[in-house]
């Protein structure tokens, strides 16, 4: 299973979101600061917001003092759950998710593997908060010791 960039972007820049939200209380964020911390484009982190936001992870304002935070308390929100609203699809058969796509239907040797594989990889990252990933990354940490 690849994760795409967008979903590994995504979780970056909400993860940073977090971080501020958890350090600096409600403060607004621009597109432009977390890609520079984050070393991801601002261009493509739009077209990630824009999805964020519409799928209920993200509050947007615009304007010279507008900028964005979670609409959620990072405890609540699953790297599932972000994977998922980014990309339909998140694993590698579908016939996984839904058996009746199978041409091969109950003569596939490998469709309990495949439906195993599905309930491990949600179960682990349905597992995961982005305060989880927050409280356990070193660079942040390293970043609230210099505030």
């Amino acid at each position: 299973m690849a994760i795409s960039t967008k979903s590994r972007y995504a979780i970056r820049a909400l993860v940073y979101l977090a971080d501020i939200s958890e350090n600096k209380g409600e403060k607004l964020v621009s597109i432009r600061e977390i890609g520079k911390n984050e070393g991801i484009s601002a261009r493509y982190l739009e077209n990630i917001f824009f999805k964020l936001k519409k799928t209920g992870f993200l509050k947007g304002v615009k304007g010279d003092k507008g900028g964005f935070k979670l609409a959620k308390d990072p405890k609540k929100i699953s790297l599932l759950e972000v994977m998922l609203a980014l990309d339909k699809n998140i694993f590698p058969v579908g016939c996984a998710i839904k058996p009746e796509t199978c041409p091969r239907g109950s003569k596939c040797h490998m469709h309990d593997v495949w439906t195993d594989y599905v309930k491990i990889t949600e179960k682990f990252f349905g597992s995961k908060s982005l305060f989880d990933v927050m409280k356990n990354c070193p660079k942040l940490k390293t970043k609230k010791k210099k505030n």
